[in-house]
């Protein structure tokens, strides 16, 4: 069986040195990361059974 997870509202810190992406999506999918940002939110759209996880910091 496969395991969907939407982590949103979080910063994404990709290792490069970039600023990290604020507010964005990760979608996970069996360990493995499927997208990230804008592209997983409109991928989550037809999934079903996605466990969402609001990973949103409060300061």
């Amino acid at each position: 069986m496969s395991t969907t997870t939407l982590l949103h509202g979080g910063a994404v810190i990709d290792g490069t040195g970039s600023a990290p992406q604020l507010n964005t999506s990760v979608l996970i999918q069996d360990e493995k990361i499927l997208a990230v940002g804008a592209e997983a939110d409109a991928l989550v759209q037809s999934l079903q059974d996605v466990k969402k996880i609001d990973v949103t910091a409060s300061l």
